[in-house]
């Protein structure tokens, strides 16, 4: 039987998936109708290139600007596509930040930097994830290096992958790790 927290998490979960593919919907359905007139007007120089005739030059001037423009169009829509992508990634940090209790409550890891001996870190998990994901917002990394589930995990690529797999539900982007 799922706990309680479990089903919270699938509730903040679903939440968040609803909310992106809601803003992504919207982005390509904008990106999708720019690319549509772009070709439309590639058609229309075409075909008036074909049926001109003497006056052909100056159409072929005024559908060349035409064509340009609608080009400068489609570069700033692309850039605002971008500007809206880095928005969502920063509400996603953001949420992350917020909510970062719910995945990480239970995760006890401990710190083998210090003298070679494995010790609960002096911070949990909770504020470990808050940590990290500040670093995502800042566009950096952060380093994990001597942190592990258990005294087992020697190399800590258990910690990595559970780490990872609640960075993951948080954020809906999977973390790379570098190991140096």
């Amino acid at each position: 039987m799922p706990s309680l927290s479990d089903a919270a998490e699938q509730l903040v979960l679903a939440a968040r998936l609803e909310v992106e593919s809601r803003s992504k919907a919207k982005e390509q359905e904008a990106l999708a109708e720019l690319k549509h007139i772009h070709s439309s007007s590639d058609k229309v120089v075409a075909a008036v290139e074909c049926l001109a005739g003497p006056a052909r030059g100056d159409i072929k001037t005024v559908l060349t600007e035409t064509h340009s423009k609608l080009s400068s169009v489609q570069n700033a829509l692309e850039k605002v596509e971008n500007a809206v992508n880095s928005s969502a990634r920063v509400s996603r940090l953001q949420w992350a930040i917020t909510n970062a209790n719910v995945f990480m409550s239970d995760l006890d890891y401990f710190d083998s930097n210090a003298s070679g001996i494995a010790n609960r870190h002096g911070t949990s998990a909770e504020s470990f994830a808050r940590e990290v994901l500040g670093h995502f917002l800042m566009n950096q990394g952060r380093y994990v290096q001597g942190l592990k589930l258990n005294h087992q995990d020697q190399d800590g690529s258990k910690f990595r992958a559970e780490f990872g797999d609640r960075l993951h539900k948080l954020t809906g982007t999977k973390p790379r790790f570098a190991l140096q």
